[in-house]
C-alpha cells in the first residue's frame, strides 16, 4: 500500500512539474511610469496588473524586464524580448509591432506653476514658451511634430521627476503628464510646499488608448497577442477589470 501511495505521489509531482514547464511564457520590456508601471510597486503597477491577470486567464506567465523607455521599445523591436508595455498608437511602429486591444485609456495635461499665467487651446498658444518633455513618450513626439507650428522651445530628458524639478526651478514653463501618474510621483518625491506651487490646465494635450506592443520578429507572438486579447476580454466581462481600477485608487502603491 505504501509503495502504491509513493508511486501516486511521484506521478502527481511529475504532472505538476510538466504542467508548469508546459505553461506559456512571455517576456515584456517596460519602463518606470508610476503608478501605472514600476518595479517598486505592488503588482508592478496598475497596468502591469491588468496585463498579468489577462495573460494568466489564458495560462500565460509574464516576466517583466525594466529599461529606460527608449531601450524598452528597442529590445522588443529587435526581438530580444517579446513585447513592450504600454504605448499610445503610432503609425511608425506598425512595421515592427502588432497592437493589442486597448489596455487602458489616459488623458495628459500641461502642468505649470500657479504663479505662471497659462492658458491654451491650440499649439499656437505655446509660442515662445519653454516646454519640457520625457524622451520616447508619445506626447513628446506630438510636441516635436507640432513645434514648428507652435514656435516653442522643447527640452526632452529621460525622467518625469526631473521635468517636474525643472518646472519648479523655473527652467521650463510647462510639462505634459497624465494626472493619475503625476500626483503619486509628486506625493512620493516632492514636498507639500512644492506640490502647492503646481497646477495643470484642464485642456488635454493628449487623450487616448494605450496598447501592449507585440514584436513581429517572433512568429509565435501573434498567438500570444490573441491570448492576451482574449484574456483581457474575459477580465472585463467578469468585472475584475473594473475591480482592479477601483482598487488602484484605494490600495497602497508599495509592496
Amino acid at each position: 500500500m505504501k509503495t502504491k501511495n509513493i508511486f501516486f505521489i511521484i506521478l502527481l509531482l511529475v504532472g505538476v512539474s510538466f504542467s508548469s514547464f508546459a505553461r506559456e511564457h512571455i517576456r515584456i520590456a517596460t519602463g518606470e511610469w508610476s503608478p501605472y508601471i514600476s518595479a517598486e510597486l505592488k503588482y508592478k503597477g496598475l497596468v502591469s496588473r491588468i496585463v498579468t491577470e489577462a495573460f494568466a486567464l489564458e495560462g500565460v506567465h509574464v516576466e517583466y524586464q525594466f529599461f529606460p523607455w527608449g531601450r524598452a521599445l528597442l529590445e522588443a523591436q529587435k526581438g530580444n524580448l517579446d513585447a513592450s508595455s504600454v504605448w499610445y498608437f503610432h503609425e511608425d511602429r506598425e512595421k515592427d509591432f502588432l497592437h493589442s486591444d486597448p489596455v487602458i485609456v489616459l488623458t495628459e495635461v500641461f502642468f505649470h506653476l500657479k504663479s505662471f499665467d497659462f492658458d491654451w487651446r491650440d499649439w499656437s498658444d505655446l509660442k515662445s514658451l519653454r516646454v519640457g518633455g520625457t524622451i520616447e513618450y508619445t506626447v513628446s513626439k506630438m510636441l516635436e511634430e507640432n513645434q514648428q507650428i507652435g514656435e516653442y522651445s522643447l527640452e526632452l530628458i529621460p525622467s518625469d521627476e526631473n521635468n517636474f524639478r525643472k518646472l519648479l526651478k523655473g527652467r521650463i514653463d510647462i510639462f505634459p503628464s497624465a494626472i493619475e501618474a503625476a500626483y503619486p510621483l509628486l506625493n512620493e518625491k516632492f514636498t507639500e510646499e512644492d506640490r502647492e506651487r503646481l497646477t495643470y490646465h484642464p485642456n488635454p494635450v493628449n487623450s487616448g488608448e494605450l496598447y501592449l506592443l507585440v514584436s513581429k520578429r517572433n512568429p509565435k507572438n501573434k498567438h500570444m497577442l490573441n491570448l492576451f486579447n482574449r484574456g483581457l476580454k474575459r477580465l472585463k466581462e467578469s468585472g475584475q477589470y473594473d475591480k482592479i481600477m477601483r482598487e488602484s485608487k484605494s490600495e497602497p502603491l508599495d509592496e
